[in-house]
């Protein structure tokens, strides 16, 4: 993302040709800085960490939330559907669809933190003065980019994991990622798998400017200036993040899986964003399942966080 931001900037303009911080200049340094691309590698691999951890301890209620926003009448609320999932189906049914989603989000949250930290050190290099602390804009717009950078991995992953997690209130049939993917692909083609693409691109942008927006104005609230961020200031910023960005951006993310999880033959207008909208809104439902949704924000959110940060401090002798 550095480099390609850095590069598009410098076709877009062609005053940075002549100047040291040019989109090629750039380009040449991230390719032959090693420093820059073993941060990016450790970006990498503790997203991925933060990201796993965060699914586990979440994917329960991930499933409740996707439940009660598409089938709300079979259920007088969250721990109605927590309870009759688990009578009717055992623990195993909360769980169920965990493998997709698990191997997505390590791959996603690595996306999302190499993303992020990528553009910081592009905006950072746009900079006159390289030492000084990145802004709240700045970090909220590398957040922007990183949301809308990973559009393309967790929309598919989504539309497999929302039609999994509904699949066991549908039918008694126990279909799985595989066997649903290419179901899919047999009938509606690869178009079908991203079904959603908008819907989830509108979520994911102003959502985690959002997110990385306040996860680090809290940061800095906890433990200003200099001193040491320790890991409960993590865990806790993290969980109050998670709470904004999910309470921002939860009407699209209704509507997304309304849209993900409709029959591939209903009629055209029910796959339209503002159709949608409207009917969910009618109906009362579209803000379904947000306290199920804000409670696992505020856990999953701060696993989040505290996994990345603890395992980028045991990389720093690497």
């Amino acid at each position: 993302m550095h480099i390609w931001l850095s590069f598009w900037l410098s076709l877009r303009d062609p005053v940075w040709l002549d100047s040291e911080a040019s989109g090629f200049s750039l380009l040449l340094g991230c390719m032959t800085n090693e420093s820059s691309w073993k941060g990016l590698a450790k970006e990498i691999v503790a997203g991925g960490v933060g990201g796993g951890l965060g699914q586990v301890v979440g994917h329960p209620a991930d499933l409740v939330k996707a439940r009660l926003q598409t089938s709300s009448s079979m259920y007088k609320g969250t721990i109605d559907c927590f309870l009759k999932t688990a009578k009717n189906e055992g623990a195993h049914g909360l769980f169920r669809g965990l493998g997709t989603p698990l191997c997505g989000s390590v791959l996603i949250n690595a996306l999302l933190f190499f993303s992020f930290e990528g553009s910081l050190r592009a905006f950072r290099d746009l900079r006159e003065s390289k030492k000084q602390k990145p802004n709240y804009l700045e970090v909220a717009l590398s957040g922007c980019i990183a949301g809308m950078a990973q559009t393309f991995i967790i929309t598919p992953i989504d539309f497999i994991k929302c039609n999994l997690q509904v699949a066991g209130i549908r039918s008694n049939t126990n279909v799985g990622p595989v066997e649903l993917a290419k179901t899919t692909l047999r009938e509606s083609g690869i178009k079908g798998l991203y079904r959603g693409t908008l819907i989830t691109t509108i979520r994911e942008a102003p959502s985690y400017g959002l997110y990385f927006g306040c996860y680090n104005i809290v940061k800095d609230y906890m433990s200003p200036g200099d001193s040491p961020v320790s890991g409960y200031v993590n865990f806790i910023s993290g969980g109050i993040a998670g709470v904004i960005a999910w309470g921002a951006s939860y009407p699209f993310d209704t509507v997304k899986t309304v849209i993900q999880t409709l029959p591939s033959d209903a009629p055209r207008k029910h796959f339209e964003i503002m159709f949608q909208m409207k009917r969910i809104y009618k109906e009362g439902n579209l803000f379904r399942g947000l306290t199920t949704t804000l409670i696992r924000a505020w856990y999953v959110n701060a696993f989040i966080f505290w996994g990345y940060e603890q395992c980028l401090l045991r990389m720093n002798g690497i």
